[in-house]
């Protein structure tokens, strides 16, 4: 578990209008929920709505943090894993090596008869074949290494689609929030350049009402999974050099764009 949270500058627009003593509120249910990760009671509606939009920075955090431990052990584990191979091979090679030098010594002290020179080389044959079977197993265990992978991969990906409907939410502006979290989310998903949302200002709230009102949840993941694999809006095209941002994906003309994946 992380011993810390992060606070962004950019965040004070969206809590500067609360009182005093709901700050202190504020501060407090932050603590308790990086802490124990569940949300704690508050009785200002001012305070829950500002503690569901901060929290979203707070889990992307800690999901960044906890993939980054299950790369390095993971790391780890394949630095420990090539080691063991390379020592089993090196096993395996002297062992080769002794028996070579044996069957040497014996043919050049005695006289070795037909039958005896087709055992020894049965016995080289047979370590000959003890190497192929080392690298097969090499080869095998690197591809079951990258089938992992590609699976857990996977399985984020998945995970990341079972979010809450902001349709179905219960009212406005825990709909405003859900997009938004989906928004950041597939941000570090995509790893775009496009940079994720942290305030909630009344400009994006109108932009939202627009969508909310005249499209579906399928259009809002379309538009957003194109938009973070778009080259043109992450900037990286000769037409645009600088990434597209919430405000414009989020203005209606571009949403369809989005959705059309024309741009």
């Amino acid at each position: 578990m992380k011993d810390s949270f992060i606070l962004y500058t950019a965040q004070y627009e969206a809590l500067k209008e609360l009182a005093i003593e709901q700050k202190g509120q504020l501060l407090d249910c932050l603590f308790q929920y990086a802490i124990t990760g569940t949300m704690p009671a508050t009785n200002s509606e001012a305070v829950r709505v500002a503690m569901n939009f901060l929290r979203i920075q707070i889990d992307m955090d800690s999901t960044k943090y906890e993939k980054r431990c299950e790369k390095n052990k993971a790391i780890a584990l394949e630095r420990e894993r090539k080691k063991k191979e390379a020592q089993e091979n090196t096993n395996v090679n002297e062992r080769v090596r002794k028996n070579t030098k044996v069957n040497k010594r014996t043919q050049t002290n005695t006289n070795v008869t037909d039958n005896d020179n087709e055992n020894d080389n049965e016995n080289v044959n047979d370590n000959e074949n003890d190497n192929e079977n080392v690298e097969t197993n090499v080869s095998f265990s690197s591809l079951h290494t990258q089938t992992d992978t590609h699976a857990h991969e996977a399985g984020e990906e998945k995970k990341e689609k079972n979010n809450n409907d902001p349709w179905q939410a219960d009212n406005e502006e825990a709909a405003f929030l859900l997009i938004m979290q989906y928004f950041n989310k597939c941000v570090h998903l995509y790893r775009s350049d496009i940079k994720p949302v942290r305030a909630l200002t009344e400009d994006r709230r109108q932009k939202l009402r627009v969508i909310l009102n005249k499209y579906q949840s399928a259009h809002l993941r379309t538009a957003v999974s194109n938009a973070m694999q778009s080259d043109f809006l992450n900037g990286r095209t000769k037409r645009r050099k600088a990434a597209a941002d919430f405000d414009w994906i989020m203005e209606e003309k571009h949403f369809v764009q989005c959705i059309e994946n024309s741009l």
